[in-house]
């Protein structure tokens, strides 16, 4: 897929922390996950506000020495072919790079870490491995799911993020019950995470996740570090 730049955040401090940094957004992914917090850059043809890779540089120019880092996020960024060149044009400009990724493109994520591309790397975790498909919109993700704790324990500063999410779409999914996926934090464990970023959305009629405390308490209880982030309809 040719690189396209379907947005960019100019500032922000949440996104890449403890750091001053820009988001610049990726559009397209290959997952269809129904509590999805940018459904606008999930299909790639669909039109965004967008930008070449010659303004993003250009922007970064006037940023040297203002700003620290730059994430890129999507979508799905290791979609893209030419993801390690523009990430090689970012660093060249002195920034520290985060990536957000859901994970399904090993291959990509372990040839950023083995060049060096990558100083802090986020990674979306949606449920066990046998629970994928029906977590994201049907999409069969058990051919990465074992090869990628390998990937991504090589790639600087890791986070990983537990999408956490109610009845809203139909699905009864519990990850705080569910043995296989409780093996699979332990395994993060294993490669360096130490921080999991919870995002509980709210249910069709507004109401809070009614499972975000069982699943908060489970991962404290492993050792975790949690950090809630904002509940998103």
């Amino acid at each position: 897929m040719r690189m396209r730049i379907g947005g960019l955040q100019k500032v922000t401090l949440l996104d890449y922390p403890g750091k001053v940094a820009c988001t610049v957004f990726l559009p397209g992914c290959n997952l269809r996950c129904p509590f999805c917090h940018n459904p606008a850059l999930v299909l790639p043809d669909r039109e965004t506000d967008s930008l070449s890779t010659e303004e993003l540089l250009a922007f970064l120019e006037t940023r040297r020495g203002k700003l620290d880092g730059v994430c890129v996020t999507g979508g799905e960024p290791t979609l893209y072919e030419d993801l390690p060149a523009l990430l090689r044009q970012i660093r060249a400009l002195g920034f520290a790079v985060k990536l957000d990724t859901n994970g399904t493109n090993p291959d990509m994520l372990e040839a950023l870490a083995q060049e060096g591309l990558l100083d802090y790397a986020a990674m979306d975790i949606k449920n066990s491995p046998d629970r994928y498909a029906e977590t994201c919109g049907g999409v069969d993700c058990l051919g990465f799911f074992h090869r990628r704790e390998r990937s991504f324990s090589g790639c600087g500063d890791r986070e990983m993020r537990l999408a956490a999410f109610a009845t809203c779409n139909g699905c009864e999914c519990d990850p705080a019950s569910d043995e296989a996926f409780q093996k699979k934090l332990d395994k993060l464990s294993g490669a360096g995470v130490e921080e999991v970023h919870v995002a509980a959305c709210v249910t069709g009629e507004k109401r809070a996740c009614p499972r975000k405390e069982a699943i908060l308490t489970a991962l404290s209880a492993r050792g975790l570090r949690v950090c809630l982030l904002e509940e998103r309809a």
